[in-house]
């Protein structure tokens, strides 16, 4: 082990150990180097076990993020990106060696790891200087909207929000509430996310697997991994003021990412789907 690597909890490097594929410029490559994964290693081997697609599940999950980014910001200018449960995803490092001029501010906010990633953007070089880190619990959002406008944040102006790994971790109605301060009169506001799907909205054959794939996760993260249907997220993302919602399943996203869906075959396959919508 490098003695320079970071001692983390195992949630925030559970994904990244399998983003080097997308994350694979020198700085990015370095960045994941620093991070230590003797802790997800064992997790990783049972989860493909059981479902051997899961590295792709996330590689597309990767990949249909920054295919949003470049739609949305390669025109734009003045840019506010909003990065919700940031986690020690180096999605940053992307948006300033793609779209420095576009950006005004990049805003991570998370409740934990703020400062090592602060330390580990730093150690490599990084200018860190459209980067605000705000430590915050998603869950508390009443006090959110104080927190970004300390660090800068104008809501005023439009703002990308990602929202990536994020709903599995939160209730449907703390889900809401953080949305809430997003949502705009003029739906100037654009995000991504993605959701677990619900066992009933997969197909019959893979449910055994998909369900098996939650007892997992609840079993590591010692709680309830939170799971919706197309129904249920679209009244969701309807009670918090969100319009032009476009629900895309893996099936879809392997097929825009990749030119062909080889791996998923059906609606419902692949564990989650992402969601895009105006706000």
């Amino acid at each position: 082990m490098q003695s320079n690597q970071y001692q983390v909890p195992a949630t925030s490097t559970l994904i990244m150990q399998y983003a080097g594929e997308v994350y694979n410029s020198p700085l990015e490559q370095q960045y994941l180097s620093r991070l230590n994964y003797s802790q997800v290693g064992a997790l990783g081997e049972v989860l493909e076990n059981v479902y051997p697609l899961f590295k792709e599940v996330i590689l597309l999950r990767k990949r249909s993020v920054r295919s949003f980014l470049r739609k949305r910001l390669i025109e734009r200018q003045d840019e506010q990106v909003c990065i919700l449960g940031a986690g020690l995803d180096p999605l940053a490092i992307h948006l300033l060696s793609h779209y420095d001029n576009q950006i005004r501010k990049i805003f991570e906010v998370d409740s934990s790891h703020t400062a090592i990633k602060q330390e580990l953007y730093t150690s490599l070089g990084l200018n860190t200087s459209k980067i605000a880190f705000v430590n915050h619990d998603l869950a508390t959002a009443g006090t959110l909207t104080p927190a970004l406008e300390l660090a800068g944040f104008d809501p005023h102006l439009p703002t990308t929000i990602i929202f990536e790994g994020v709903l599995h971790y939160i209730t449907n109605e703390e889900f809401v509430r953080l949305m809430k301060l997003f949502s705009t009169p003029d739906k100037r506001n654009k995000m991504i996310m993605d959701y677990t799907l619900d066992p009933q909205s997969v197909p019959f054959a893979n449910r055994p697997v998909h369900q098996q794939l939650l007892e997992i996760f609840e079993t590591f993260i010692q709680g309830r991994f939170n799971r919706n249907n197309r129904g249920e997220l679209l009244q969701l993302t309807i009670e918090f003021g969100a319009v032009n919602q476009t629900f895309r399943s893996m099936q879809a996203i392997q097929a825009v990412e990749t030119g062909r869906s080889k791996d998923f075959h059906d609606t419902g396959d692949g564990l989650i789907e992402m969601v895009f919508m105006s706000l």
